[in-house]
């Protein structure tokens, strides 16, 4: 919510500033156009009020946006060692859903609290204008009877002079005061009873009928959206008041230019006669209003200067709405980032630019291979070309202990060293380690006000990082631990640092592959994004850069992703992707060999015999061959069982056949790959 009240404000800003441009401009348009531009140029900007998205504008490159945290942050504080609680007693079964973390411990921004406001007043106006309408209509109703003779005749006059082929249905009523058209989806034209008999009641009719022709009361819902979408705005009710009287005016124009139209004396006498509505309804068209109104649409009326239609200024005036209000959109889509990052960077000194990644990685001895530890005891790492390497561990059993299901721990295969994080119902951190496959396990717990664990990365031989999730899963944090005597990462008084995450995106895995260099992962709000969404840092945390991929995505037949699973195997970072062909099952890997330096785009498969491993566009395309040939002779056999005719046995035999080829043309490309399994994969139908 606080990301579209910035967005909505940043629009309202803008298209403030060309209601003012407009409105200067107004008298000097009214003496030499139509009523009917400014009637278009203000129904223009009101559509753009209500339009929070920016233009998809060129970029040259992602911005580089840094967080700093306060000074105080940034030194370790001593504090007693936490109690270790060496040996558990056991309980029920692991928590194996993250929760997240109760709110309310601190007051909301000031943001959030305008953000609430704001949308309190946009459901009020937008709401109390309707109710409104639908109790007066109400009311209203039951004096609702059909036209005297004299009434109909001149409705079926005013009618054929407009050449409505539907036109609305109309009654008398005695509460109304002057014509008017009223609803939307069916409008109804209400004609008081007293002026059934006036001469002056066709030129009234008139005015109503080009409103219905023109929609005219849908035009005024667009300017009551954008009031309450803007109420807080005083130049958008300036908006809602010159074009309800320019809707006015052009409706006189439109009148006067019919065939056999009154002329000016006689429309206006029409104007003279009306009286004006007292409280006039938010859904409805009248034909006379306010005095002031009056006199402006007299002068009009007998107006005989010519005047144009206006196009270009039109189209000027849209060009300037759209790209006005996408740039101020543009400016403010970043904020939640910016807003994040000045959180922390409030105390802080001037902080240093961003560190370029390294420009040549020649060791990566110091950094150890590591598998992604979940609460259930399952560790996944990444093999060569791909494969996805699985263990299991042995865990204890645990309760009242929030896990996320994202991982929370890491387990390193050479050492055989695990750890897992997880958060206590108190809100204090819950550290797991174990050394014996899972055998036994120590655990420490660290008082405090922690968020749920989704990574650790042990990074040297006395350092981790932890990173957790700070408010569900749309915000996180990354600490720079120490590691005790005891091999547990000492998390109280460790620099800690935001990462720039927009509110209302999703945060997703995270790896550090040594203290300096790390990546993570979340997914915008809608999910699926042009570029996948990554986010890197070179100095342990400190500045963080969104990936662009430009050269890593060159040639790849997707055009969506969301980036998910990241894995280290000691050679290669892979960022798994879900794209638009398959948002289940992760098609796409993003592969650096140079610790984020540069990337290439690998495809996935996944197969029960050959298991998941990176593809190339020729081997994906026999494998769906395969798995194609292997559908068509399942089916067939499910329809129709053993072969009783020649024909059918030749068939089975034909589809056999295509399987046998397309399956033997797969394997032979699964096994050209470096290490890959014997896939066996033809069978006897």
């Amino acid at each position: 919510m606080r990301t579209l009240f910035l967005e909505w404000l940043a629009v309202g800003g803008a298209v403030s500033c060309l209601i003012v441009l407009f409105a200067a401009l107004t008298p000097l348009l009214r003496r030499y156009y139509q009523a009917r531009l400014r009637k278009l140029v203000w129904l223009v900007l009101a559509v753009r009020l209500l339009l929070p998205w920016s233009l998809p504008l060129p970029q040259t490159q992602q911005p580089v946006v840094t967080v700093t945290v306060p000074a105080a942050a940034a030194q370790p504080v001593a504090l007693p060692e936490p109690r270790i609680q060496a040996d558990p007693a056991p309980v029920s079964a692991l928590t194996k859903a993250a929760q997240p973390q109760p709110a309310g411990r601190s007051l909301p921004a000031p943001l959030d609290v305008a953000a609430a406001l704001w949308l309190v007043g946009a459901l009020l106006f937008a709401l109390t204008p309707l109710a409104r309408y639908g109790l007066w209509r109400r009311g209203l109703r039951r004096w609702d009877r059909p036209l005297s003779p004299a009434a109909q005749a001149h409705y079926r006059a005013a009618c054929g002079r407009v050449g409505l082929a539907k036109p609305p249905q109309a009654w008398e009523n005695d509460m109304v005061e002057t014509p008017m058209l009223v609803g939307l989806a069916r409008p109804v034209l209400l004609v008081p009873a007293r002026l059934a008999a006036d001469e002056a009641l066709e030129a009234m009719l008139l005015h109503e009928l080009v409103h219905a022709q023109r929609h005219d009361v849908g035009y005024k819902l667009v300017f009551l959206a954008a009031r309450a979408v803007h109420w807080y705005n005083p130049l958008v009710w300036l908006l809602l008041r010159r074009a309800g009287q320019d809707v006015e005016f052009a409706c006189d124009e439109a009148v006067l230019a019919l065939p056999q139209a009154p002329d000016a004396k006689t429309y206006g006498g029409a104007l003279l006669t009306a009286v004006p509505p007292k409280h006039p309804a938010a859904l409805a068209a009248q034909f006379a209003g306010g005095k002031q109104a009056l006199k402006r649409r007299f002068a009009a009326i007998f107006d005989k200067r010519p005047k144009r239609a206006g196009r270009p200024v039109l189209a000027a005036a849209t060009l300037l709405a759209v790209v006005c209000a996408s740039l101020a959109a543009c400016e403010v889509a970043a904020q939640p980032v910016k807003e994040a990052v000045s959180e922390a960077a409030q105390s802080a000194p001037a902080a240093p630019q961003a560190a370029p990644l390294p420009a040549a990685v020649t060791s990566t001895a110091d950094v150890p291979r590591s598998y992604r530890l979940f609460p259930s005891g399952a560790a996944s790492g990444l093999g060569e070309n791909g494969a996805v390497l699985n263990d299991q561990l042995a865990m204890p059993e645990l309760s009242g202990v929030s896990w996320s299901v994202n991982g929370g721990g890491c387990w390193l295969p050479e050492q055989d060293v695990a750890l897992l994080g997880g958060v206590a119902e108190n809100g204090a951190l819950v550290l797991l380690r174990s050394t014996d496959h899972g055998a036994t396990w120590q655990r420490k717990e660290v008082p405090g006000d922690f968020g749920v664990p989704f990574a650790i990365d042990v990074v040297g031989e006395d350092r981790c990082v932890l990173l957790t999730y700070e408010d569900g899963q749309h915000a996180a944090r990354v600490y720079q631990c120490a590691l005790d005597e005891d091999g547990f990462p000492v998390v109280q008084g460790a620099r800690n640092y935001a990462l720039p995450i927009p509110p209302t995106a999703t945060v997703g895995r995270g790896l550090f592959l040594n203290q300096n260099i790390g990546f993570v992962s979340y997914a915008p709000a809608g999910g699926l994004s042009t570029k996948p969404y990554i986010l890197v840092t070179t100095d342990g945390g400190v500045h963080w850069r969104r990936e662009d991929f430009a050269g890593g995505l060159k040639g790849s037949p997707f055009t969506q992703y969301r980036a998910c699973c990241i894995f280290w195997n000691g050679k290669q970072v892979e960022v798994r992707c879900f794209t638009n062909e398959d948002k289940i099952f992760e098609t796409m890997s993003l592969i650096s060999e140079d610790c984020g330096q540069t990337w290439t785009w690998r495809r996935r498969s996944r197969n029960g015999q050959t298991g998941i491993h990176w593809v190339e566009d020729e081997e994906f395309q026999k494998q769906q061959e395969a798995v194609q040939a292997e559908t068509e002779l399942d089916a067939y056999l499910r329809e129709n069982g053993e072969p009783r005719t020649p024909q059918e046995a030749a068939r089975l035999q034909e589809l056999q056949d295509k399987y046998d080829a397309a399956s033997r043309e797969w394997d032979a490309w699964t096994a050209q790959r470096p290490g890959a399994p014997s896939s066996g994969t033809n069978r006897n139908a």
